[in-house]
This record gives C-alpha cells, structure tokens and sequence, in this order.
C-alpha cells in the first residue's frame, strides 16, 4: 500500500473513530435523559432490542447469515461490540416478555420519544457503532480505538453539565482532565515514535 493510500484509509479510521467517541457519548447521554422521560427502563431495553432486531434485518436480507463456526459463536456474540450482537439476537425473546409482564409506560410515552430512544439506541449504539468501530480497529489498530473509547465517560461529564445540569465538582473535573491527557498521550506517542 502507497503513502497517500495509507494516509487516506487512516483518516478513514479516524473519522469512524471520532463517529464513535459521539455515538458513545451520546449512549451515556441518552441513558441518563431516559430517567427524566417517561419510559420505564424495562422500555427502554425493548427499544434497544427491538431497534436492534430490525435494523439488522436488512443486513442479513443483503449479506445472509454469517458464516461462522458453531462453537466460537457465543464467544463473538458476548465480546463482539461489547455484546450489541446479543440485542439483536435477543430480541424474539426478551420483546414477549416484556409485552406481556414487564410494567411499561410505551403507551403514555409522547410518539417522539419513543422514535427518538428506539433509533438512538436500536440503529445507532448498536449496529452503526458496531461498523463504525469494526472499521476504525481495521484502519487504525485496536490501541487507538480504545483508547477512544477511554474518554468517553470524561466527555459525557463534560458534556452532561451544560446539557443536563449535572455540574462536576472540582475532584471530577481534575479526573477528567487527567483522563483526557492520558487518552491523548496514548494515541499521539506510538505515531510519533515511528
């Protein structure tokens, strides 16, 4: 592979990086906004499971089936994308249960929420994040990208104070900022050491 070649797919796995570190903000984010709204937890977990299912249901119309070996399936499917495989899977069970005796508030729940919450954490924590980081591990290695996803819960403080009013005392801002740092060095030092 050519220097330019080798520059634009670790761009390309930057950008999926940077989509990632804001799907995942946005996961702890919305997590928290659910306990404002009027979905019980067990609705929301429907929303993610359900969402999941469908939005893998063309996937597997266009590619079919992966084709993986039997015995190394439930290994993938637990470690994969920290185990979003298993929301799509779970779905036909969990969706029953949950419509017939978990306490639900879907039906009290303004329309846009349940839109919102069902593409969010259906589509988007799960099956885009997925691509996204399978991507990024591909361009740019599996250490920065994880060390992406180090920052994460640092961002969503920061983000969640202005956003949500949730102000971080001065020991929690230091904790940050310390966290930040350490992502950085972590990402920068093995690129300019080659």
């Amino acid at each position: 592979m050519g220097l330019v070649p080798m520059r634009r797919e670790r761009l390309v796995g930057w950008l999926c990086a940077g989509l990632l570190l804001v799907i995942w903000v946005g996961f702890h984010l919305m997590s928290r906004l659910t306990a404002s709204q009027a979905l019980t937890p067990w609705d929301v977990a429907a929303l993610r499971y359900g969402g999941s299912f469908v939005a893998v249901l063309p996937l597997l119309a266009w590619r079919g089936l992966p084709r993986i070996a039997p015995a190394r399936l439930p290994v993938l499917l637990v470690s994969a994308g920290f185990g979003f495989p298993l929301m799509a899977g779970a779905a036909p069970l969990y969706l029953p249960v949950w419509w017939l005796a978990l306490p639900s508030a879907m039906a009290e729940a303004p329309w846009r929420v349940v839109l919102i919450q069902g593409l969010f954490h259906g589509l988007g924590a799960s099956v885009i994040a997925m691509l996204l980081c399978t991507r990024a591990v591909a361009a740019i290695g599996p250490g920065p990208t994880t060390m992406v996803g180090a920052v994460v819960p640092a961002l969503a403080a920061l983000i969640a104070w202005p956003l949500l009013g949730e102000a971080l005392p001065p020991l929690g801002l230091v904790a940050v900022l310390l966290v930040s740092a350490g992502m950085l060095l972590g990402v920068l030092w093995p690129a300019r050491s080659r």
